[in-house]
């Protein structure tokens, strides 16, 4: 995944991707390597769970756009 994660970044024209690998709590791990990072952007993706389904599941988009200390950007699966 982090191969092809990099190489799309790359087509897209994005000069500077770094991408990791970390064990634990998702969402805190990605705030803590953006911290580490001093990341300028964190891009993640949305699975797209709404109402009760997001409510009792948790969001780990909405935490890191909660808590990140960079800015976020999340996006939007096409069907």
């Amino acid at each position: 995944m982090a191969p092809r994660t990099g190489a799309i970044a790359e087509e897209k024209g994005v000069t500077s991707v770094k991408v990791d690998y970390k064990v634990g709590e998702s969402r805190e791990e990605i705030c803590i390597a953006a911290k580490e990072w001093n990341a300028d952007m964190v891009v993640i993706g949305r699975r797209g769970l709404k109402g009760l389904s997001e409510i009792l599941l948790g969001s780990v988009s909405n935490y890191i756009v909660h808590h990140a200390p960079c800015s976020v950007m999340v996006v939007q699966h096409e069907d």
